[in-house]
C-alpha cells in the first residue's frame, strides 16, 4: 500500500487530487483510495458524535456551522452528505432532497450517492407520498432514481418504470446501473439461476457502498431458489459494512432473520431481530422485528 501526504484539493467519485508539499498536484483514481485522514472543524466532530448517539436534530445545527467554517468544497460536500442522513433520520424528505441537490449541483459525479433513500423493498406509498415523489421525477437524476424506486409498487408504477428506463442510459454509469438494478425488482419471481448470475456480474461494476441495494434484490431472488446461506451472506453485508445506510440495513437484517427462522434456525434469527431493535430502533421495520422476536420467545 502506497502512503502519500499533502492537501486534498478535490475528491469526487472519479478522482482524488492531492497537492504535495512541493506544490505539485497529483490526481489518483478514487477507486484506488483505501483510506484518507484529514482535519475537520470541531463542529463536524461534535455533529458526528450526536449522529452516533441518535441525536439527529441536534446534529443538524452543528453540521450547518461546520459547513460555514469549512473552506474545502469537497469537505463541505461530505458534511452536507451527513446532513442529508440526519434529515432522513428525522423523516424530513423534503429538506433531505433539497440538501442533496446542493451536493449534486457542486459535483455531478458525487461520492455521496449512497446517502440517498433509494428503496429496494416493496411497500405501498400513500396518496400524499405518491404525489410528492411524482414531483421528484422532474428533479435531478439522483432524485428521479429515488422517486422511481418509491413509486415502483404504487399506482404510479408506469411513470416509475418509464423513469427508470430513461435513467438506464444516464451518462453517469452508476445512476444507469442502479436504475437497471431497480428494474430487477419486477423480475425476481421469475429470475432463473442464469439470470441471477448475470445480475451478480452487473453488480460488481458498482462500488461496495452502492452494491447493498442490488444485493438485497439478488438475495430475494436467491431465496426463491432455496439458496438461504448465499442470500443471508449478501443481506448481512449492508449492516456489517455500511450501517449508516440504516433503513436498508434494518430491512436486510429483517429479511435475513426471516430466512433463518423459516429454516428452523431460531437462535440465529432472534440475534438478528435483536440487532434491528438495538441498532435501528427508529427504522420502519423495528416494530415488526419486536413482534417476531416476541413470537420466537413465546412457549
Amino acid at each position: 500500500m502506497r502512503r502519500l501526504t499533502g492537501s486534498i484539493t478535490e475528491y469526487n467519485a472519479e478522482t482524488l487530487t492531492l497537492q504535495r508539499p512541493t506544490g505539485r498536484e497529483e490526481s489518483f483514481s478514487a477507486g484506488a483510495v483505501e483510506h484518507f485522514a484529514t482535519t475537520w472543524p470541531e463542529e463536524y466532530l461534535e455533529g458526528r458524535k450526536k449522529i452516533k448517539a441518535g441525536q439527529h436534530r441536534e446534529a443538524i445545527v452543528d453540521l450547518r456551522e461546520a459547513v460555514a467554517n469549512e473552506g474545502r468544497r469537497w469537505a463541505q460536500r461530505q458534511i452536507i452528505a451527513d446532513t442529508v442522513r440526519c434529515y432522513l433520520a428525522v423523516g424530513d424528505l423534503e429538506r433531505a432532497g433539497a440538501t442533496f441537490k446542493v451536493i449534486y449541483n457542486d459535483s455531478k459525479f458525487t461520492r455521496h450517492l449512497s446517502v440517498l433513500p433509494i428503496q429496494w423493498w416493496s411497500s405501498n406509498p400513500g396518496a400524499t407520498e405518491i404525489e410528492y415523489f411524482q414531483g421528484w421525477l422532474k428533479e435531478a437524476p439522483p432524485l428521479q432514481l429515488v422517486a422511481a424506486s418509491r413509486l415502483l409498487n404504487s399506482s404510479a408504477r408506469r411513470q416509475a418504470r418509464q423513469a427508470l428506463q430513461d435513467l438506464v442510459i444516464n451518462p453517469d454509469p452508476r445512476i444507469a446501473a442502479l436504475a437497471s438494478c431497480q428494474l430487477w425488482r419486477e423480475q425476481v419471481a421469475t429470475a432463473t439461476p442464469a439470470t441471477i448470475e448475470t445480475w451478480r456480474k452487473q453488480v460488481l461494476v458498482l462500488s461496495p457502498e452502492l452494491r447493498t441495494g442490488p444485493d438485497f434484490v439478488l438475495a430475494n431472488a436467491l431465496a426463491r431458489h432455496e439458496k438461504t446461506d448465499e442470500a443471508t451472506e449478501l443481506l448481512l453485508r449492508c449492516p456489517i459494512l455500511f450501517g449508516d445506510q440504516s433503513e436498508l440495513s434494518a430491512h436486510s437484517l429483517l429479511m435475513a432473520a426471516s430466512l433463518l427462522q423459516n429454516k428452523e434456525r431460531p437462535r440465529q434469527a432472534a440475534t438478528l431481530y435483536r440487532e434491528i431493535i438495538d441498532r435501528f430502533p427508529k427504522s420502519t421495520v423495528a416494530p415488526q422485528a419486536q413482534q417476531s422476536l416476541s413470537t420466537l420467545s413465546s412457549p
